[in-house]
């Protein structure tokens, strides 16, 4: 919708990192789901990381696994639709939540909020 926003979280490095917003990815989810309870025109994508590619659609949630192998491809996917909103004129819709600073600095340059 027009007044739709997308949240994308970086789902391991929220799980994983330093700055753990989550205990496991379960919990993450039911974080998500939380949010969405409370803002109707907000939709969130969680991405991690996994050996199996595989995408689950939940109402206004999707959960997305990039499949693969090497490092940082949930970043990748993340930075190439980042890209592809920007081009579209999309990036004030998105925001991207993660505590990787390299990661948000590649965001931020396509003029995408980065969450805390």
């Amino acid at each position: 919708p027009p007044e739709g926003r997308l949240e994308i979280w970086d789902g391991w490095n929220l799980v994983l990192g330093a700055s753990k917003a989550a205990p496991d990815r379960r919990s993450l989810i039911a974080q998500a789901h939380e949010r969405l309870a409370l803002a109707q025109a907000l939709r969130i994508w969680i991405v991690f990381d996994g050996a199996d590619e595989r995408v689950s659609r939940e109402d206004r949630l999707r959960v997305s696994y990039t499949g693969g192998t090497g490092e940082h491809r949930a970043d990748r996917l993340i930075v190439a639709f980042v890209r592809m909103a920007a081009y579209l004129g999309l990036a004030d819709r998105l925001s991207v939540w993660t505590h990787d600073r390299d990661f948000a600095r590649d965001v931020r340059r396509y003029s995408v909020a980065v969450l805390p």
